[in-house]
């Protein structure tokens, strides 16, 4: 299986030095309200080795940690890499070739719709591209269904988190929406409404979107209808996810890191 490691990773080049990029004090005081050991870790100096050292490996790893969550990129998919993706070689290419022209690509709008089986990877490979974006300087956000639709409506009693949902999921550079399912199914009229107004404003804003979803294409436009099926379409590029379910392997990896002692370092 190839990884991404063995392919001429040509985007790297255009990377920024996230130590000298610092996130706003509004964003650093809603990641300490959001998230309990986000102070307790920023004291520490490192996410990583858990000590008050200042070398530079250290402080790369902290501004990783708040810049991945900042953009929504849970501590788990920030220890992992494409070595962890086993999966559907079409959709690394697929990856590959979308970073290499990155420039090109968020320019004109274009996102990336991975759909397929349960556990063959499109939650890993959409958060591994999410991380790269954010190392190339893009505001990126990182939600599921849920959290999308939650966020929405506690904005209806509070204007910061009004203010806080146009920016991170309506105007952000690159939204990525994960597991998009149950909720057409069940034909909610507050999650579908939330999701057509980021849809369209995004795309009428030439913001891109990336999107994973369980469902097929037909029940995407049996659950939503052929208008916004349409503009999904003619803003993503839309790949079929294919091979076996990779949660097995991903565990038996975690008791093996467990025994020996390992402590992976953010990427």
């Amino acid at each position: 299986m190839t990884s991404l490691s063995d392919l001429p990773i040509s985007w790297q080049r255009d990377y920024v030095d996230l130590r000298f990029k610092f996130l706003e004090d509004d964003e650093t005081t809603y990641l300490e309200a959001r998230n309990p050991q986000f102070e307790k870790i920023v004291k520490s100096g490192c996410p990583t080795c858990g000590s008050e050292h200042t070398c530079g490996e250290c402080k790369v790893q902290l501004q990783l940690y708040k810049h991945y969550l900042n953009a929504g990129i849970g501590y788990t998919y920030q220890r992992l890499n494409w070595d962890d993706f086993h999966g559907d070689s079409k959709a690394l290419k697929l990856s590959q070739s979308y970073l290499s022209n990155h420039k090109d690509m968020v320019r004109a709008g274009m996102g990336v719709m991975m759909h397929g089986s349960w556990g063959t990877g499109k939650t890993l490979i959409a958060a591994l591209m999410a991380k790269e974006l954010v190392k190339l300087g893009y505001t990126v956000y990182f939600a599921t269904f849920t959290q999308m639709v939650d966020e929405f409506t506690r904005g209806w009693g509070s204007n910061e988190d009004k203010a806080r949902f146009e920016a991170k999921v309506v105007k952000s550079d690159v939204f990525i929406l994960d597991d998009v399912g149950k909720e057409f199914r069940t034909k909610n009229n507050l999650s579908e409404a939330t999701f057509d107004h980021v849809l369209r404003q995004r795309a009428l804003d030439n913001r891109p979107t990336f999107m994973t979803t369980n469902m097929t294409m037909e029940e995407l436009q049996t659950g939503y209808g052929s208008a916004i099926f349409s503009l999904l379409k003619e803003r993503m590029i839309v790949h079929n996810m294919v091979g076996s379910d990779y949660r097995e392997f991903a565990r038996e990896r975690t008791f093996s890191e467990i025994a020996e002692g390992r402590q992976r370092k953010i990427y």
